[in-house]
């Protein structure tokens, strides 16, 4: 519901044509990218039925899990086959929708720096009291803007926490599938297909949270751009202050620990690396 408020105040707040262009492009951009990795996810949950059909036991399932009927009639088998199949289906695409949301709701925050450092870009066009108004404006909307961050924050900080702390290891077992399954397998398709996506799921947090921590510095800048020399002196020292208080980022943080960069991708794909080095060492001594 805090979510639902903020997005309809920042629907009712007075921006340009070209603003809400500028908007509505990014959120397009950032919807065709959501149904490309739906699509790879679904895909990869639909490649788990192929294993099955090509080994030579019969009547195996999909998934490694405790069945508790017999299923070596192949009636019972086609239904449960089906039934596992389209329960990874399903649970795919319920995930994918909390991955998604995420995305949109940081775009939205992207887009919002963006109209923002428009704004300040402008400074020093009117005249001193249009302008101390136009800059009061923008301190509103930056205060706003803030808010809605944290509350993807509060939204978010459970969830990104287990997908990075359980990444390091997903990301190493899914390599080390690759490794140790044969190429002509169906296995081995498999594991590609879910380290492609597990690698993709937690650059996909990484990647939009490092957008908009490096648009929110850009507000220094955009002050500093702007003709703020032909303004008031009033304004010139509220302009200092809101410099002074860009310079901190605004970003997202996985549990409060882990800040949501492409500093923190890379670690996570170091310390990913490393641990299969280490069972690719203790499997080849096997």
């Amino acid at each position: 519901m805090i979510v639902e408020g903020m997005l309809e105040d920042f629907n009712n707040y007075p921006l340009t044509k070209s603003e809400r262009d500028g908007v509505n492009d990014n959120l397009k951009s950032t919807m065709s990218f959501s149904k490309l990795y739906r699509g790879n996810c679904i895909t990869a949950s639909c490649l788990l039925s192929i294993p099955p059909l090509i080994v030579k036991a019969k009547y195996t399932p999909p998934t490694s899990m405790h069945i508790p009927y017999d299923i070596t009639s192949d009636k019972v088998y086609i239904v449960t086959y089906s039934y596992q199949v389209i329960l990874v289906v399903i649970s795919a695409h319920l995930n994918t929708i909390i991955d998604i949301l995420f995305i949109k709701l940081v775009t939205l925050a992207t887009c919002l720096f963006e109209v923002l450092i428009q704004r300040l870009n402008k400074i020093g066009y009117f005249m001193d009291m249009e302008a101390e108004q136009h800059f009061k404006q923008c301190l509103i909307f930056h205060n706003k803007t803030l808010r809605f961050i944290d509350i993807i924050e509060k939204l978010y900080r459970y969830v990104t926490f287990s997908q990075l702390a359980g990444s390091v290891a997903v990301i190493c077992f899914g390599a080390f599938g690759m490794v140790i399954a044969p190429i002509a397998s169906g296995d081995f398709v498999v594991n590609v297909a879910f380290f492609i996506n597990m690698v993709s799921q937690v650059a996909l947090y990484c990647w939009y949270g490092h957008n908009m921590r490096a648009l929110s510095v850009d507000l220094n800048n955009a002050c500093y751009m702007s003709k703020w020399y032909n303004t008031s002196k009033k304004l010139k020292k509220m302009l200092i202050i809101f410099m002074e208080r860009s310079k901190k980022p605004a970003y997202l943080t996985a549990g409060k620990l882990f800040p949501m960069t492409l500093t923190t991708l890379t670690l996570i794909l170091r310390s990913s690396y490393s641990y299969f080095a280490v069972l690719q060492q203790i499997y080849s001594e096997k």
